[in-house]
């Protein structure tokens, strides 16, 4: 498995001189994945987004990537998809596959290439996710940093 970045020189930041906070810095925002079981034909990981910025937020964040063997999201806690969509499974290359023959799909959130994920709105803010270890559904400058 590998992950690589590319880097969206039209992105600009909002903020200007003299407002309340400063602007992230390059390495304030880590993204780390632990892949938790592997089966034959797939695995089970969790991703993490941690903040270590101490004076900054981030709000309303949006997390795209683009999959390169055709993965797709079962399950998810502490965030939420903008798009919930299981046609691509049945339509997409993973109903090709052999290894996925057997496989149910109605039990998938999103086979597109290229899902996003989005910020859980302030209203579960305090919600837990029931994950097991200390995190939080946002990602602040908090005790907990984390977000699954």
């Amino acid at each position: 498995m590998s992950i690589c970045c590319i880097v969206d020189s039209n992105t600009r930041t909002n903020i200007t001189l003299g407002e309340e906070f400063s602007p992230l810095q390059q390495g304030d925002l880590t993204i780390m994945y632990d892949v938790l079981m592997t089966y034959d034909i797939n695995y089970f990981a969790r991703v993490t987004i941690s903040n270590h910025n101490p004076f900054g937020r981030l709000d309303n964040w949006k997390l795209s990537w683009e999959w390169m063997q055709g993965e797709f999201i079962t399950s998810m806690r502490g965030a939420y998809l903008d798009v919930v969509n299981t046609g691509g499974c049945i339509f997409g290359t993973q109903a090709e596959t052999d290894a996925y023959r057997d496989f149910d799909f109605s039990k998938v959130l999103i086979c597109d290439p290229r899902p996003t994920i989005l910020d859980l709105p302030p209203s579960m803010a305090n919600d837990s996710a029931k994950i097991s270890h200390d995190s939080a559904n946002k990602i602040g400058n908090d005790n907990a940093k984390t977000l699954n």
